[in-house]
């Protein structure tokens, strides 16, 4: 017995609604009205405009300027029409494939959410890497410039001169070693107890009195000095920045609003003492500074001495920030162990160590005798 459907038939020509019995045949939907009409739709020229969704009714459309219509309650008529006339009816829905689009639409979202943190995890830092070679000089030096002034302005800094000619002498004697760098490296001591430091783009390093309290020697100094002077060298700090507003750049680029661009990486660098390098960078920063160190006739073990310093300090002390944006792991203390030679121990002394104890706690001494009014 061929199974039919009760539906509603609307010929088009009046709002006259006419109950029908709707059957499937092998090339059409066969319409007879309560009233003795009857009507043939053929397969292909069927449209339905509703009954996608579970419990809605079905709606059919045929024809184009006298458009008539059918509405089924019975979604099984779709089925039906899968059935006999597939190939003709692949643009009609299909309820028993509701579940496997549901499936295929969380699998879409599960890979575009996977595509989304892939972009993040390692298309960023790629496109960063990519674009930091070409940003304008003006541009870092912009950035570094408001780095300082929103981390070191210069009421906060140290102007202790004993202490800052000391930080010259060791600043130019890593520089001179260096390979010509298109900026200027400069050294800003800020006065505050954090234990910290951190290269800003163009060429500058803020250095924070309670990380030049920490140090033992000139020679541990001078190793936080040539790792961080990699940093710039290597042009991490900008590719940090970037990754960091890498849209807004992106943005700025396609529309052309360099000066806009600008302006968010230069609310951006604010923020530079919170940035984290990643592995790689650190490793080379450590790499590249002991050989620094070495070419610059200064016993690298000075740098290792440091970081052993703040590991063993670290559980006890909120203000070492370092090793928040400078994570110092053992192992890459023992890495830093095994590149050193035996050369390296014959490297006299920066200075003395009873001149480096006085010199590193002038500062606060500056700032206990003539205090801010």
């Amino acid at each position: 017995m061929t199974k039919s459907w009760q539906a509603v038939y609307l010929d088009g020509k009046s709002a006259v609604r006419h109950q029908a019995t709707v059957q499937i045949t092998a090339g059409h939907i066969h319409i007879a009205t309560e009233s003795g009409a009857v009507h043939c739709w053929p397969h292909g020229q069927i449209r339905q405009t509703q009954g996608s969704y579970d419990g809605e009714h079905v709606r059919l459309e045929f024809g184009d300027h006298q458009v008539e219509t059918l509405v089924i309650r019975d979604q099984t008529v779709l089925e039906a029409l899968h059935g006999v006339a597939s190939s003709r009816v692949r643009h009609l829905h299909r309820p028993s494939m509701r579940s496997s689009r549901l499936r295929w639409t969380v699998v879409a979202a599960l890979v575009a959410i996977g595509a989304a943190a892939g972009l993040y995890r390692w298309g960023l830092p790629l496109l960063a890497q990519t674009l930091a070679p070409h940003v304008p000089l003006s541009w870092e030096e912009q950035l570094g410039r408001a780095a300082v002034a929103a981390l070191a302005p210069p009421e906060a800094r140290c102007t202790d001169q004993q202490t800052l000619d000391a930080l010259s002498l060791i600043t130019e004697r890593l520089t001179a070693v260096q390979a010509p760098l298109p900026y200027r490296i400069q050294v800003y001591l800020a006065d505050r107890p954090i234990v910290n430091a951190f290269a800003a783009p163009g060429g500058s390093i803020v250095l924070f009195r309670g990380l030049l309290e920490k140090t033992g020697s000139a020679d541990e100094l001078a190793g936080v000095l040539a790792h961080e002077i990699r940093h710039i060298a290597g042009r991490h700090v900008t590719t940090l920045l970037i990754e960091q507003m890498a849209s807004s750049l992106l943005l700025a680029a396609l529309s052309g609003d360099m000066a806009g661009g600008l302006a968010y990486g230069l609310e951006a660098a604010g923020t530079l003492g919170l940035l984290r390098y990643s592995r790689a960078f650190e490793t080379d920063a450590d790499w590249e500074g002991l050989q620094s160190l070495r070419k610059a006739g200064i016993n690298p073990a000075g740098m290792i001495r440091f970081f052993e310093t703040l590991q063993r300090e670290r559980p006890d002390d909120d203000l070492l920030a370092y090793l928040s944006s400078h994570p110092s792991t053992e192992s890459r203390i023992q890495r830093l162990q095994q590149a050193l030679q035996p050369a390296d121990s014959a490297a006299a002394p920066l200075l003395p160590s009873a001149g480096w104890d006085r010199i590193k706690t002038r500062c606060r001494a500056a700032a206990i005798a003539h205090p801010p009014r």
